[in-house]
């Protein structure tokens, strides 16, 4: 449809008329057709117009049926700037509110006139009077969450950052007087302390907004015996805003902000020694408590050497994972994981332990290569009794002297090792003492397991995952079964705990006890090799080593 102007279409409409009225029906429909198509008017209104109206006369300026003068105007622009320039539909239920607020407040005069033109006034009215104070505002609404390139505009200075300054510049921050629910209305101090001589201004403000504490803090630099030059505050969106920005920078005031504490405060850090050089120089803003993170075999060694001087927690993923899903976290990002490692550390608070040194991280490397040759040295066993061409036999006889080869030389490596440095091989000899446990065995339990000796006896089996698990519900009950734990661990006990059991008095008492009164040979052993981890973890606290019993 085509746009033309009303005398346009009366122009149009007086000279197609008369055509239309003496043609036939069928020269009528084609001007009907293009009339319609030109002014866009309906089709039914078009055929009225065509065949009996005259051009209108053209009207004359349309009088003045103006209703709200000036006065209504100068006070409805009073109650737009009180409400913070509020749009038209939220400001014309507001209107009655706040001429009766501003009355009892004694801050307008209005006549009983003028308020029942305002209250009458529509949406549309109140966007046409406005309409020109709209324009000529030079700033938008004042409220808001600041724009970023606002608000890194602002530089950050943090504590350390301080040094000594000269007098003037002064900590800002508002303290609420809401009592214990910040609900309704309620007055707040704005505090403004020096950082070099302790002195302090105080003001009342009984609304939270940006111009009228850049009113108060015009006023209280007049009080100051000294010359405001630093502004400093936290990031509250009343001071970071343009307001305060730009009354800073008109009054030559240094602007600065303090860095938001690290809860919600994310950031990236490279798995790298520079990487971890910036990490350091992050945290050490704050008092850490604990900085945790998940266990990733290989990706966080380097990580724990750098930070081992912070108290570190590691987490195991699974539960990481299960704390996420009862917390309702389902979405698995860089992001949410963090957030959901530090909320775990905050609320468990689990214990901090010491990081590996980088002489047990290797003897926990070359156990676990260890342990890989003896699952291939018995898979290749099993298969060797399989085996009938000439060819196959020779090769797995050669693997099975590569892999004794490949054991023997990470023993007599992890052995030195061991041996090179006084703790681990004290912690050799107290294992080595208990008859049944030999130097490979104390040497896995003290790679697996470096925790020995500084926890509880029950600590100890559960992390081995030797303690029993009950399970009941009601009426309801189980056998209690061991589970989770370290299964190295358990491997490297089994068969030390069958030696044990036939050549220790005591642990050979024990077994004897629990197969006499009927239990399985399986949980007989387990119970053995529960004895023997929370036995070994005892001697080392006491450090001491075992001696049989003369009983």
């Amino acid at each position: 449809m085509r746009k033309i102007s009303m005398s346009t279409r009366a122009e149009l409409l007086e000279a197609v008329g008369e055509r239309y009225r003496c043609a036939d029906r069928r020269s009528k429909g084609r001007v009907l057709d293009e009339f319609v198509a030109v002014t866009g008017f309906h089709r039914k209104h078009a055929m009225r117009l065509l065949r009996g109206a005259q051009a209108q006369a053209p009207h004359g300026p349309r009088p003045d049926r103006r209703i709200y003068d000036e006065a209504v105007r100068t006070a409805l622009v009073v109650l737009w700037e009180a409400s913070d320039r509020l749009c038209s539909k939220r400001l014309r239920p507001l209107i009655p509110i706040l001429l009766e607020a501003m009355e009892r407040h004694d801050h307008v005069d209005i006549a009983a006139e003028v308020k029942q033109k305002l209250v009458r006034m529509s949406a549309a009215t109140i966007d046409r009077a406005l309409q020109d104070v709209k324009a000529a505002a030079t700033t938008r609404r004042r409220r808001g969450a600041p724009s970023s390139a606002l608000k890194k505009s602002i530089p950050i200075r943090t504590f350390k950052d301080w040094e000594d300054p000269a007098p003037g510049h002064l900590e800002a921050d508002l303290v609420s007087h809401s009592g214990p629910v910040a609900k309704g209305s309620f007055a707040w101090t704005f505090t403004l302390t020096d950082i070099a001589t302790g002195w302090t201004e105080c003001a009342p403000l009984l609304v939270r907004e940006q111009t009228v504490l850049v009113a108060v803090l015009d006023e209280l630099r007049k009080l100051m015996p000294f010359v405001l030059l630093g502004f400093d505050t936290d990031n509250d969106s009343v001071f970071i805003n343009q307001t305060v920005h730009d009354y800073c920078t008109a009054s030559n005031i240094t602007f600065t902000r303090c860095r938001p504490y690290p809860c919600g405060d994310f950031r990236q850090f490279a798995n790298t020694p520079p990487g971890f050089d910036d990490l350091l120089k992050w945290t050490g803003q704050w008092q850490v408590e604990r900085i945790a993170y998940e266990a990733t075999g290989i990706y966080h060694r380097a990580f724990e050497q750098a930070l081992a001087s912070l108290p570190l927690v590691q987490i195991n993923p699974l539960r990481a994972r299960r704390f996420a899903q009862a917390t309702g976290t389902l979405a698995k990002t860089d992001r949410i994981d963090a957030g959901v490692l530090a909320r775990m550390a905050a609320t468990l608070q689990p214990d901090v332990r010491p990081v590996k040194s980088p002489e047990l991280a290797g003897l926990a490397e070359l156990m676990n290569a260890r342990g890989g040759l003896v699952r291939d040295r018995t898979a290749l066993k099993n298969r060797e009794k399989n085996l009938l061409l000439p060819l196959l036999k020779r090769q797995a006889k050669a693997r099975l002297e590569q892999i004794a080869r490949h054991i023997e030389a990470i023993d007599k490596q992890a052995q030195a090792l061991i041996t090179a440095d006084l703790a681990l091989a004290r912690k050799r000899e107290i294992i080595a003492s208990i008859k049944g446990l030999g130097p490979i065995t104390a040497a896995q339990l003290i790679a697996t397991m470096p925790e020995l000796g500084s926890l509880e006896n029950k600590q100890a089996a559960a992390l081995a995952g030797l303690a029993p698990i009950t399970r009941q519900s009601g009426q309801w009950a189980s056998k209690a079964h061991i589970h989770a734990g370290r299964a190295n661990v358990r491997r490297s006990l089994y068969m030390p705990a069958l030696v044990a059991a036939r050549f220790n008095p005591d642990i050979k008492a024990k077994y004897s006890h629990l197969i006499s009164i009927g239990k399985p040979a399986k949980v007989a052993i387990t119970a053995v090799m529960r004895k023997l981890i929370v036995m070994a973890n005892a001697l080392l606290k006491a450090d001491r080593l075992w001696k049989e019993s003369m009983a």
